[in-house]
């Protein structure tokens, strides 16, 4: 699928409501990529509960509201190279000024707030395979960090990045999930 222009309709449902295919996902090819490279679970974060519902509520929120800037849609699940992705929200621009689509990825974790996303191999994974599919080249990750930084109280802390990627990283990091899953007989 190419985003070349606004897509038809904005989804009515957002958040986990919408429905996953039964074919081979990209979470699924990273998932066990992590576990290779970091043991059984890997360093994915298994906190899916409240992840979808920290995804739900997000996703509701900023539908709801009107932003100057542009509006935020869960798009519909997309396939490439048979890998499908299910993205949490594109950003679209309000005006023809404003720097163009954008990828929203929402996260929950129980990781300290102190490491980056940059330093997060199955985040950085995700959002370049993501970002290459739909042909972009940024992406804005929202992190809720249930118990923060890990210090002294233990917070929750909310954090916002802004991710650019060069086109040749994630050339690269498409071909290494295609190739994995053909390795496994997956495709």
């Amino acid at each position: 699928m190419q985003i070349t222009q606004l897509p038809g309709a904005v989804l009515n449902e957002l958040g986990s409501g919408i429905p996953r295919s039964t074919g081979l996902h990209q979470s699924d090819i990273i998932k066990d990529i992590s576990a290779t490279m970091f043991g059984e679970k890997g360093h994915w974060d298994y906190a899916a509960e409240p992840g979808f519902l920290w995804e739900d509520v997000f996703s509701r929120a900023w539908a709801d509201r009107e932003h100057k800037e542009g509006v935020i849609f869960r798009p519909e699940e997309v396939e490439k190279d048979g890998i499908s992705i299910s993205p949490d929200g594109l950003f679209v621009p309000n005006t023809a000024t404003d720097a163009g689509l954008l990828l929203v990825e929402y996260k929950y974790t129980w990781q300290s707030s102190l490491k980056p996303p940059q330093d997060r191999w199955e985040w950085m994974t995700q959002l370049m395979g993501y970002c290459w599919v739909l042909e972009l080249s940024r992406a804005r990750l929202h992190v809720f960090h249930c118990n923060g930084d890990y210090r002294e109280n233990r917070r929750p802390q909310y954090l916002e990045w802004e991710i650019g990627f060069e086109e040749w990283e994630m050339r690269e990091n498409w071909d290494m999930l295609v190739n994995h899953a053909k390795g496994k007989g997956w495709l």
